[in-house]
């Protein structure tokens, strides 16, 4: 995976928690959920997941696209898990949480899908 690619990646994780949390400071009644602390551990971790399907799908000589289609499964996947645990955990502050993390989501969806676009440009 590319360094540049890794860096601005966890940037715009960092961005997005540091806007959200400024936002909810003062919009949210509640405040700032616990939840969203959560949300850049969920979103590295998924890094780490992408890394690990891009080392499986070259081994196994598979097309990049598969390896997209299959990656955006496991990470919608792990998604509605994350979501449903919020709603579980903190059910005061579940609509902030949700959207706060469905902002993070298409947001973080956005840049990965232009990286792998740019990508297939390349090849």
């Amino acid at each position: 995976m590319e360094r540049r690619f890794v860096i601005t990646y966890l940037l715009l994780v960092a961005l997005l928690t540091a806007v959200a949390g400024l936002v909810l400071k003062h919009f949210a009644p509640a405040g700032v959920p616990a939840a969203l602390y959560l949300m850049p551990l969920f979103f590295c971790l998924t890094l780490g997941l992408m890394f690990l399907l891009k080392r499986v799908c070259q081994k196994k000589n598979r097309d990049r696209s598969f390896f997209f289609m299959e990656y955006r499964m496991i990470k919608m996947f792990l998604a509605v898990i994350f979501i449903f645990m919020l709603f579980l955990t903190d059910r005061e502050n579940v609509l902030p949480s949700a959207v706060t993390f469905t902002v993070f989501y298409i947001v973080i969806m956005m840049y990965e899908t232009i990286h792998f676009i740019k990508g297939e440009k390349k090849s």
